[in-house]
Order: C-alpha cells, then sequence, then structure tokens
C-alpha cells in the first residue's frame, strides 16, 4: 500500500476527518499570517497614503488632458472661423470684381 503525502491528502476527503481538521486550521492560521503580513506591508509601504497619492495625480492628469483637449478643440474652432471669413471675403471681392471691371 502506498503511503500518502500530506500534500497529496485532500481536505475533503470524508475518511479522513482528523486531517481535514488539520488542513482548515492549517488555512486559517495562514490566513491570519497572510493578513499580518499585508498589516506590516501596509504599513512599511505607506500604501493607502501612495494609493491617496496616485488617486490625486490620475485625477491631475485627466483634468490636463481635458485642458489641452479644450485648447485644441478652440484652435481648431477659431481656424475655421478664419477660413470661413476669409472665403466671405474672397465672393465679396469676386462679386464687386464682376459688378464693376466686368460690366464696363
Amino acid at each position: 500500500m502506498k503511503t500518502l503525502l500530506p500534500c497529496e491528502l485532500s481536505p475533503q476527503s470524508p475518511s479522513l476527518p482528523f486531517i481535514r481538521q488539520f488542513y482548515v486550521k492549517q488555512e486559517l492560521c495562514g490566513l491570519r499570517r497572510m493578513e499580518t503580513l499585508y498589516a506590516r506591508l501596509e504599513d512599511e509601504y505607506e500604501l493607502k497614503e501612495r494609493a491617496t497619492t496616485l488617486a490625486d495625480k490620475v485625477e491631475t492628469v485627466q483634468n490636463t488632458a481635458s485642458v489641452l483637449t479644450d485648447l485644441i478643440d478652440a484652435q481648431r474652432s477659431l481656424r475655421l472661423e478664419v477660413t470661413v471669413v476669409l472665403l466671405i471675403a474672397v465672393e465679396i471681392g469676386i462679386t464687386f470684381y464682376d459688378l464693376y471691371f466686368r460690366h464696363q
């Protein structure tokens, strides 16, 4: 008969309730250790403060991008308006040319 290693034993095995309890206790202990580790790392690396700072920086970049987009749109609108005014002026010039110089 083959001897099962601890890593080969399933915690769901109905014939081994004591092993299932062992795994549950190990998982809970591991969770507690992970929570402690996470709390220590959070304090050590100032994760909350960094996340807040990062969120502020992202908001600033978004605002800057929005302002730049508005400026580009305004410049494009100005160019379009100037083009329309120039075309109207050219059309008025052509009309005056037709009225005064062609009919003489």
